[in-house]
């Protein structure tokens, strides 16, 4: 049920784990000893020779056993709760460290519904994991010794039924396990899978309607969630069957237990006291195996949960990071003899051979598909080259650290993110100082005055991914905040794409204005975009067919 990969997610929390299992071990050992409390004042009573400084006496002691339990207790609430907000905390930073380092590369090739479902609801299983089943499971193993060790100071045989007892019940849980992995396998793949579509979906919702063809989507998602659904319900028979097992057994060896217990007692073969203690014994020996069985699911269901983190955990990162220091000279770009691919089927650029200069302006257009986009990804090393290498300033960009590389070179694509909360935000993002003075502006830059000539200001808020500006309006803040970024080299992908003319207007006089101090790279399959560009570059099939100088005006 455990391992080391496991284990190793819970981070600072590990600590945190062992003082949650010590304070039910001290719980456990505080029923012990009322226990014998019980045991001793109820022998006083059936013989009669009771006093009452002994009622006194155990009553303080009841009261001060009870005081114990309800402060173990808050204690042991308190240390879930800190486990919980650590893994949580740990778990996802981890993600999220990878997630930058596997880079946009991975999340374009693989998605992003799976990386969400780990991160949102497998975290929340590890936290349950973490919390609950860990520190049962190791109290579990160890407090059933104990109460053994002290049974057989009283009566070694009855003992001895109790530890023959205890290992069908982890073997039962063993073969239930094996049943539960597979079944939550089938779960976390359905309700990924599930995720993935609905997110789809509903990113669509405005296309499916437009094509008529919402309502095939739904019967399409209607049919996985069934699917879903019968997954459910097998995990659900797998939780209720090993309860039920659980159960049976624990109660079963209980009244076992029990029953020897009262043989003895009737026999005169143990005492009153003895058997009173052993009986509420014999009851509490199984219970901590009894609610390791409660949590069972939740163990497996965060094991799965960590299988899935942890793989994505080890994901080797396509693009590494040399982590050396360089200092390139000047900014030109050079691709030699640069060949790459996506995948073995196509090759998406071959035997490309160009310098871009500092300091100029070039076209790159083609036709969809024919590597333009591939280009900028590969200057943004989002991708390894597969043959030749590219250079910046005289330098491989292989030998430049990715963080440098991405402070030099700025990519905008005609879906930019724009994020929740004000312009003043999104700005922020290109320069975290940015004085009010330069956000306005870049603002008057590049024509969003009248946005910010409102009381709000910079604060005026934008809506979630932008919602409340235009198409025009979010390109140019995009637009906006790669100016405040101050890169060296600006790639500008299909910028226009989905723009107005008047917008279009604004963003390529914007542009041009970058001519002598940037090397810009503007991606387009429009010639018109391109048409002052000092060079146009022209691919096809991934290929450099074509290169025309343009004599530039103004």
């Amino acid at each position: 049920m455990l391992n080391k990969k496991s284990l190793q997610l819970a981070g600072e929390a590990r600590r945190w784990i062992i003082f949650s299992a010590v304070v039910l071990f001290l719980k456990g050992l505080v029923y012990v000893v009322q226990v014998f409390a019980v045991a001793w004042i109820l022998d006083g009573f059936v013989f009669a020779d009771i006093e009452v400084a002994q009622i006194v006496i155990f009553a303080g002691v009841t009261a001060g056993l009870i005081c114990a339990k309800f402060g173990l207790s808050l204690l042991e609430a308190r240390f879930s709760f800190k486990i919980s907000a650590i893994v949580k905390t740990s778990v996802r930073s981890k993600i999220f460290t990878k997630v930058k380092q596997l880079g946009p590369g991975y999340t374009e090739s693989s998605g992003t519904a799976a990386l969400v479902t780990n991160a949102v609801d497998g975290v929340e299983s590890m936290e349950v994991f973490f919390g609950r089943f860990v520190p049962q499971f190791f109290y579990s193993l160890i407090i059933p010794l104990v109460l053994l060790a002290i049974g057989s100071f009283i009566n070694p045989v009855c003992s001895a039924v109790l530890l023959a007892a205890v290992p069908i019940i982890p073997l039962s849980m063993v073969f239930i396990s094996k049943w539960a992995k597979r079944s939550m396998g089938n779960f976390w793949d359905g309700y990924q899978d599930l995720s993935a579509t609905f997110l789809d979906n509903l990113q669509g919702m405005v296309t499916l309607k437009l094509f008529n063809k919402s309502e095939k989507r739904l019967q399409e998602m209607e049919a996985q969630a069934w699917g879903f659904r019968n997954s459910t319900m097998n995990l659900l028979k797998m939780q209720l069957t090993s309860i039920t097992v659980m159960d049976t057994l624990v109660y079963g060896f209980a009244g076992l237990g029990i029953g020897v217990v009262l043989l003895y007692f009737f026999l005169g073969k143990i005492s009153f006291f003895g058997a009173i203690v052993l009986l509420l014994l014999s009851v509490e020996f199984f219970l901590p195996l009894r609610k390791l069985g409660s949590y069972f699911h939740a163990g497996v269901n965060g094991i799965q949960a960590g299988k899935k983190i942890n793989a994505f955990l080890e994901t080797e990162p396509s693009v590494k990071d040399c982590g050396k220091v360089v200092a390139s000279q000047g900014f030109d770009i050079v691709f030699d003899n640069v060949s790459f691919s996506y995948n073995r089927e196509k090759e998406n650029l071959r035997n490309v051979n160009f310098c871009f200069e500092q300091g100029k302006i070039y076209g790159i257009v083609g036709e969809s598909g024919c590597g333009k986009t591939s280009l900028a990804h590969l200057i943004l090393r989002f991708f390894e080259v597969k043959k030749g290498e590219i250079r910046l300033g005289g330098c491989n960009i292989a030998d430049i650290p990715l963080n440098l590389l991405r402070q030099r070179v700025n990519l905008v694509t005609n879906s930019s993110a724009i994020f929740s909360g004000s312009i003043a935000d999104n700005l922020r993002l290109g320069k975290a100082d940015a004085s009010s003075q330069q956000m306005v502006d870049v603002c008057n830059k590049v024509g969003l005055f009248h946005l910010i000539d409102t009381p709000d200001g910079l604060e005026k808020s934008v809506g979630e991914a932008g919602a409340m500006l235009s198409g025009g309006e979010r390109q140019r803040l995009a637009l906006a905040r790669a100016l405040l970024y101050d890169a060296q080299v600006y790639i500008f992908d299909e910028i226009t794409g989905s723009v107005d003319a008047e917008s279009e207007k604004i963003i390529k006089e914007t542009i041009y204005s970058l001519r002598g101090e940037k090397t810009v790279l503007i991606i387009s399959h429009r010639k018109a975009i391109v048409e002052g560009a000092d060079d146009i570059v022209t691919i096809k099939n991934g290929e450099i067919v074509g290169q025309q100088e343009v004599c530039c005006v103004g």
